[in-house]
């Protein structure tokens, strides 16, 4: 679920106040538009039907405009989602922020993953707040139950675009 988070922050804490410069990076043309490539660019499953525009000139950083969110769950290979993550030229510089139950967060070796430790005696939702309040971005990809990203099945591009297109 990739949210808005000015409006899901001011949703939980109506006080919370919104920084000018984060309001100001929502505008509708934040991502390239699609081109749809008709019926037979790849039947049957139309993968690629649709396309992002090659004419478009706009050049947007992605780690600019949205944070993958995850909460550690029972039975994830966080180590296998995390190289799922960064298997994508264009999603590989994405900020992630991982919260953990664990004494030590896992390994790796990727650089735009944050760590946030987490105790049980707390409930989930509260976890999830302080996620989503610590991400820097307008946008945040919430990896509820998350447990592979496959950024061939997987458009970041085309959620900002419709997500921003009803905020």
């Amino acid at each position: 679920m990739v949210i808005g988070i000015s409006k899901i922050i001011q949703d939980l804490d109506p006080t919370y106040v919104v920084s000018q410069e984060r309001s100001q990076l929502c505008h509708s043309d934040l991502v390239c538009d699609e081109v749809y490539l008709g019926n037979i660019a790849d039947l049957p499953w139309h993968e690629k039907a649709w396309q992002l525009d090659s004419n478009c000139s706009r050049n947007v950083d992605l780690s600019s405009l949205i944070t993958i969110l995850i909460l550690e769950e029972d039975g994830v290979d966080v180590n296998c989602l995390l190289q799922d993550l960064a298997s994508s030229p264009s999603y590989r510089e994405i900020p992630i922020i991982y919260g953990h139950y664990t004494k030590q967060p896992p390994k790796t070796k990727l650089t735009n993953v944050s760590f946030k430790k987490y105790s049980k005696r707390e409930g989930r939702g509260e976890h999830w707040k302080d996620l989503v309040s610590s991400a820097n971005t307008p946008f945040a990809l919430v990896g509820h139950h998350l447990r592979r990203f496959h950024p061939e099945y997987v458009s970041l591009e085309r959620s900002i675009r419709l997500i921003d297109g009803i905020s």
